[in-house]
């Protein structure tokens, strides 16, 4: 018998094809959390039950009791899709994970929820990351609305990226003078901020390194000028009667050349080498937006980029709304260490109560 069950909540308006060995496709494919066979895999090996959402919200109606509520889901087979139907009570759930990004879940912890609706709309808010978690804890990139840059916000500024205020996608992006900025965002709706344009295409800083020999030829392959780079620092927390956990893991992401972080190559980096400091704000992020919503357990990052002219690191934005996680496919052993991480914590989650 299962310990606990983790429910993985998915609706098919935004899943795409996936080429499954035994049945062809699976409609529920996650281009985010791709590996579902192996994710599933180490949960049951922790003693976790899998059961799949694929209705998103419609999964979840009101029970028999008044304060009932209960999901219709299906068991997750060895391949990570849909099998037999199921029907439990949510209070019955070890963890709710929340893969409908349009479906924002929220059960007050009970049972909590990775990707529960405070902390994603918190932390994919970029002016909200920045006034509320980032300022305060000296880190980040300034980050201004239309209101700012009429005030005389950008004495100096040369350059500035104009970007949706909860985008997570390249698209939509600019990169303009102020002048030409304050026009643009008068132009827009109030969900567009502004931010110092970082040169984030030199090479890594130095402290930036392979994992490994092995992984040398394609590190120098794509640490080329030219190319906009990040660090993505996975942070793994969760927080059980005033104990802490947290596991964080780093990753490194290369765009095509003249790309503004839009198609891109991702693989490992040596995690030794990183300063501290990587770690640590990191780290305070992560406790700050726990603060700010009462979350028990948030699986998301802090991306950071590296100033081309003198290396100086930034936070760029945190990603709550479960990020893309790297994969065996990217690189075998960080990947494995990076599902193995995020079992971990559903594990943690699922069972302390």
């Amino acid at each position: 018998m299962a310990l606990a069950t983790a429910c993985f909540v998915y609706s098919p308006d935004i899943c795409g094809p996936w080429i499954d060995p035994r049945s062809g496709t699976d409609p529920y494919y996650d281009r985010f959390l791709y590996d579902k066979p192996t994710l599933y895999g180490l949960l049951g090996e922790r003693g976790i039950g899998v059961v799949m959402a694929t209705e998103g919200a419609n999964s979840f109606r009101a029970g028999s009791a008044s304060s009932q509520i209960t999901v219709e889901a299906r068991h997750a087979d060895a391949y990570g899709v849909p099998g037999l139907p199921v029907e439990m009570d949510v209070a019955e759930l070890g963890i709710v994970v929340n893969r409908a990004r349009q479906t924002r879940l929220d059960f007050n912890n009970q049972p909590p929820v990775i990707n529960q609706a405070s902390v994603a709309t918190l932390g994919n808010d970029k002016e909200r990351v920045h006034n509320t978690i980032f300022e305060p804890n000296g880190m980040g990139i300034p980050t201004y609305n239309l209101e700012q840059l009429d005030n005389g916000a950008l004495a100096g500024v040369k350059s500035l990226v104009v970007k949706r205020r909860a985008g997570n996608a390249p698209d939509g992006v600019l990169i303009v003078g102020p002048d030409e900025a304050r026009e643009i965002m008068s132009q827009l709706d109030s969900d567009h901020i502004a931010q110092p344009y970082v040169h984030m295409s030199g090479k890594f800083p130095r402290f930036v390194r392979p994992y490994s020999a092995q992984d040398a030829e394609l590190f120098d392959a794509i640490n080329q000028p030219g190319r906009p780079k990040e660090l993505r620092m996975y942070n793994f927390w969760h927080n059980a009667g005033g104990q802490e956990h947290l596991q964080q893991l780093p990753a490194v992401r290369v765009s095509v050349p003249g790309a503004i972080m839009g198609e891109a190559t991702w693989t490992a980096c040596d995690p030794e080498a990183l300063p501290p400091e990587l770690y640590e704000q990191s780290a305070v992020a992560f406790r700050s937006i726990a603060r700010a919503t009462g979350a028990k357990a948030i699986y998301g990052s802090v991306d950071w980029g590296f100033d081309g002219n003198d290396g100086s690191a930034h936070a760029v934005e945190s990603n709550m709304y479960g990020p893309f996680l790297i994969g065996r496919r990217e690189h075998e052993d960080v990947g494995l260490q990076a599902y193995t991480a995020y079992a971990d914590l559903l594990t943690r989650a699922a069972t302390a109560r």
